[in-house]
């Protein structure tokens, strides 16, 4: 069902997962989701948890195996626009959609995203502070600049995709590995 609730979330969004679509798409009563989930919000809560684990194999499971911080930096940025250009759920990404359309409505979902964002910020600043402290240079660069642009870029391509700008898309993940050339010059 939730393999359902996040093909349905990727295309319509979280708003479109509702115990009506998730039942129809996995023939499934809406009672039946309704014992499972209790109620949307927890649907909706399920279907990020599940984007994640998704996001977990097809990205960070190969990343986190990297020998060293700038590899493991380079895969996580890299990899990010391969899973989202390579289409592994038909809307893109999911999560950075979902910033957008949750940004101004309260509730669990919408603080559960909160939550999110965060912790990316954190684990791309630890990674990119590794990843500097593993350079020869000593040239002093801003971790929380590079995670904010490195999210930009993101949140720009996973839109320029979707709208057949796929010009937007190539340069954002130019910028992308242009930044990454700052922290690992070759």
């Amino acid at each position: 069902m939730l393999r359902h609730a996040v093909q349905i979330a990727s295309l319509q969004g979280l708003d479109g997962v509702t115990f009506g679509q998730v039942a129809a798409a996995a023939s499934v009563s809406k009672g039946h989701l309704a014992q499972l989930f209790g109620d949307r919000e927890a649907l909706q809560l399920a279907t990020i948890e599940a984007v994640r684990e998704i996001y977990a194999a097809h990205v960070a499971a190969g990343a986190d195996a990297a020998p060293t911080a700038r590899e493991r930096l380079r895969r996580h940025c890299l990899g990010w626009f391969d899973y989202v250009e390579g289409r592994v759920l038909p809307g893109g990404c999911l999560i950075t959609a979902a910033n957008s359309e949750f940004r101004t409505i309260d509730g669990a979902v919408r603080d559960r995203l909160i939550l999110l964002r965060k912790e990316q910020r954190d684990f791309l600043r630890t990674l990119i502070v590794a990843a500097l402290a593993e350079r020869a240079s000593r040239r002093t660069i801003d971790a929380g600049d590079l995670v904010y642009q490195f999210l930009a870029y993101r949140a720009a391509a996973n839109v320029s995709l979707f709208l057949d700008d796929t010009g937007g898309f190539a340069h954002a993940k130019r910028a992308t590995a242009s930044l990454l050339e700052v922290i690992d010059p070759a």
